[in-house]
């Protein structure tokens, strides 16, 4: 039953002594001229106006008037609810349904501070949108609630522009949803058993916290900040919704794609789980736009199978932006990166980096490398090299003088050639503003073909094609490097390229509960024992092989999927692993056995 107090924090309304937050002021005084015309005090609630307002607006992934958002999940017996300004605080809401009873607490982002949640008509207290917000799940569920939230949801977007016929439905919806939580049957209920006479509801506590974290599956909306798995206010990790972090961070809301353009943003799969650090480089990316250099040049690095990729599309989705990439390999040139700038042959192929630096006596980058003096004189026909230069600017030096001579080649137009451009991923990014994931840069041969591509990394960069044209860097561009230093024949990157990094972002294998949900989502498997089982192997063999130096192979989540699909179709845990998990971890047949009868002997899968 609804005390005194909280009838009276939730639903009062037209007293002056009474404090509004989170509602504008104009739509507080319409609130109060309604009841004066014609409808009763009791029938109207900001509280409840609020809270309508703010889950209509997050469930089209926007925020309240006034910067709030809420993420919502509702499982089969509890609702979950966080309501968030700015990232500073955080109103966390767990109703349990069953019982109706709430727990919640207040979360000062700065100082991770968890707090009482105080309901009340002070500025110090909470006036309990988010109390209100936990139960509109099962709200509704029922037929007439929801014919009256679909009729006046359009109009609470912008509740200052509401008429008098959406006040009357507004306030019918009012009076259902008081007398649902004061209703002991119904599915909306509250007990306030647990609240004392000054408005403290019980908290969460800080050990409490991952009991409440809803998995990702039942996130109806938004992003949860402190309700997480495996962390507590020390931690600050996210559950996502799919649905709502797509778009969530985009940099410029109404700028318009072409057909073709929009197809290349990328959609989120269902099964996937945004991880932390992919929210962190969209939340940068946005909120540093509008410095002299915005944060737009970011790296993904870690072992394989953990989602670098899928973590750079999910920027891009995340922010709203095309996607494309670049493939390096051990043989990649500058001009996989800036573009086709060749003469064709009659043949139509085009020429060799390597016949090109030799048809015009440059220097190769390997030349640079082990040869300096002799490298800068070809470049320059200058004996005496410049006291402090050093192999990254002469790098820049024969990046530069290539371009020159294509560019004036380009320009010849000799009768006896025909000149090819063709613009790279990389390339087009930069002139429209989109995402381009350059992949493990790290196994490139030449050492200074990354560093001739640092004036595009630059935020005012810009480069001159060989048709003349002049390409500046668009502000929306996003270039994003993943890679993994742990396979075999990568190579440290540049000093100068990492220091042009905004974040250089770790992306390690997950803990073993995320694990085994995303395996389950990936592979369609619901049995946890035997998932858990394998989740356990997976991660005890890559300490394994880190321990031991076994870097001939792979072993992280990838392989992990396939030994569970594959188990899934022929039945057989071991049979499955040998073929689809250990002989991807090693070529070496006796770490293969050691690996077998140290760690996966032992596991017990769950097979009768």
């Amino acid at each position: 039953m609804l005390n005194a107090i909280m009838q009276r924090t939730l639903f009062a309304c037209g007293e002056e002594s009474i404090i509004y937050p989170q509602m504008p002021t104009n739509v507080i005084t319409l609130l109060e001229e309604s009841v004066h015309a014609s409808l009763p005090a009791s029938s109207l609630s900001p509280t409840l106006l609020a809270a309508t307002h703010i889950y209509v607006r997050s469930m089209d992934n926007q925020k309240s008037d006034d910067g709030y958002q809420v993420a919502i999940a509702d499982t089969s017996d509890m609702t979950i609810v966080e309501l968030q300004k700015d990232d500073e605080q955080i109103e966390a809401i767990v109703y349990q349904k069953s019982t109706g009873s709430i727990l919640a607490v207040d979360n000062d982002r700065n100082t991770g501070a968890l707090n009482t949640y105080v309901l009340g008509v002070k500025s110090t207290q909470h006036r309990g949108v988010a109390v209100l917000l936990s139960l509109f799940p099962s709200i509704l569920k029922d037929a007439e609630a929801m014919k009256d939230y679909t009729n006046i949801k359009d109009a609470v977007k912008n509740p200052a522009q509401m008429s008098s016929q959406d006040f009357a439905i507004f306030a019918r919806f009012t009076l259902s949803t008081i007398s649902r939580m004061k209703t002991a049957s119904s599915s909306a209920k509250i007990n306030w058993s647990d609240t004392n006479n000054s408005g403290s509801i019980r908290t969460i506590t800080d050990i409490s916290i991952p009991n409440y974290a809803p998995n990702t599956g039942d996130v109806i909306c938004g992003i949860f900040r402190l309700l997480c798995k495996g962390t507590s206010t020390s931690s600050k990790n996210v559950s996502i919704a799919n649905n709502s972090f797509a778009g969530m961070y985009s940099l410029n809301p109404s700028r318009i794609y072409s057909e073709e353009e929009s197809e290349m943003i990328p959609v989120l799969s269902d099964t996937y789980v945004v991880p932390i650090e992919v929210a962190q480089v969209c939340k940068c990316a946005m909120k540093s736009t509008g410095l002299p250099e915005p944060m737009r040049n970011f790296m993904l690095e870690g072992p394989a199978g953990t989602g670098k990729t899928a973590g750079a599309r999910a920027i891009a989705s995340g922010m709203n932006l095309p996607y494309t990439h670049i493939t390096c390999h051990a043989g990649s040139e500058i001009f996989d990166f800036i573009g086709t700038i060749f003469p064709s042959t009659g043949e139509n192929t085009v020429e060799s980096n390597e016949n090109f630096l030799e048809t015009h006596n440059l220097p190769s980058f390997e030349d640079i490398e082990f040869d300096l003096e002799e490298s800068y004189k070809k470049l320059t026909g200058e004996e005496q090299i410049p006291l402090g230069f050093d192999k990254m600017e002469c790098y820049a030096l024969l990046v530069q003088k290539m371009l020159d001579i294509a560019r004036t080649e380009f320009s010849k137009g000799d009768t006896d050639k025909d000149f090819v451009y063709t613009e790279t991923n990389l390339i087009k990014a930069l002139k429209y503003g989109y995402l381009c994931e350059i992949q493990e840069p790290t196994v490139i041969v030449q050492p200074g073909v990354l560093v001739g591509l640092n004036s595009l990394l630059e935020q005012n960069g810009s480069i001159t094609l060989p048709t003349g044209e002049v390409i500046k860097r668009h502000p929306d561009c996003m270039i994003v490097v993943t890679t993994n230093t742990e396979y075999e024949g990568c190579r440290d990157l540049n000093q100068s390229v990492i220091s042009r990094m905004d974040l250089v972002v770790d992306l390690p294998l997950p803990e073993k509960d995320i694990l085994v949900e995303r395996a389950m989502k990936q592979t369609g498997v619901n049995d946890i024992v035997k998932v858990t089982a394998m989740v356990e192997v997976m991660l005890e063999t890559a300490e394994h092989c880190q321990q031991r130096d076994i870097t001939d192979g792979s072993c992280g989540p990838r392989e992990l999927y396939a030994w569970i699909k594959t188990d899934k179709i022929l039945g057989d845990p071991i049979l499955s692993c040998t073929t689809a998990f250990l002989n991807k971890v090693t070529r070496n047949k006796e770490d293969r056995e050691e690996i077998f009868d140290t760690i996966i002997s032992m596991k017990n899968f769950g097979v009768m």
